[in-house]
């Protein structure tokens, strides 16, 4: 069986993957991170695919 990680921009062999963060909530509004950085919170689904590109 051949091992493959699985990307938002596809398969890639694990040997090629580098560093990278596995998991980020771009959509987050509530929660304590909300209340203690209300400077993070983004409420807009375009505002934050523009903020990833």
């Amino acid at each position: 069986m051949k091992r493959f990680v699985r990307t938002v921009l596809g398969d890639i062999d694990p040997k090629d993957l580098g560093i990278c963060d596995c998991h980020d909530h771009l959509i987050k509004n509530w929660g304590p991170e909300a209340k203690e950085h209300p400077d993070f919170v983004m409420l807009s689904n375009e505002a934050a695919i523009k903020e990833c590109l």
